[in-house]
């Protein structure tokens, strides 16, 4: 896995921040706030499930486990989503008692100003 910030930045593989830059709006936040929202998709897929049990699983049982698993994996992909942020955060915080990743950083982050002139 990659720790770049450009990694991250904007969720290049299409997850949910596609567009957003989170670390940019929310800062080091930004990990721990999409996993409580993963956390909650977890929790709203189950509630859907039980308040659907005596109408919709007793006369379409495959279209509610469709829709579970659905929204199973949409929380699941939050929280990944949220575990490669937090990890680059993370990797960011050892960088400032390391000089040598301090330096890393820097640089990365000049070339991307840089790069942000000419566009």
């Amino acid at each position: 896995m990659s720790t770049k910030r450009d990694d991250v930045k904007g969720m290049k593989d299409g997850g949910p921040g596609v567009g957003l830059d989170l670390l940019e709006r929310f800062g080091d936040d930004a990990g721990e706030a999409l996993w409580q929202a993963g956390l909650a998709m977890l929790e709203r897929a189950a509630n859907r499930g039980r308040e659907g049990a005596w109408g919709r699983y007793q006369h379409h049982p495959r279209g509610e486990l469709r829709r579970l698993r659905r929204d199973l994996a949409r929380a699941m992909r939050m929280c990944r989503e949220a575990t490669h942020l937090q990890e680059h955060v993370n990797a960011e915080l050892r960088a400032l008692t390391s000089p040598e990743l301090a330096e890393e950083l820097a640089a990365q982050a000049r070339r991307r100003k840089s790069n942000g002139r000419r566009g």
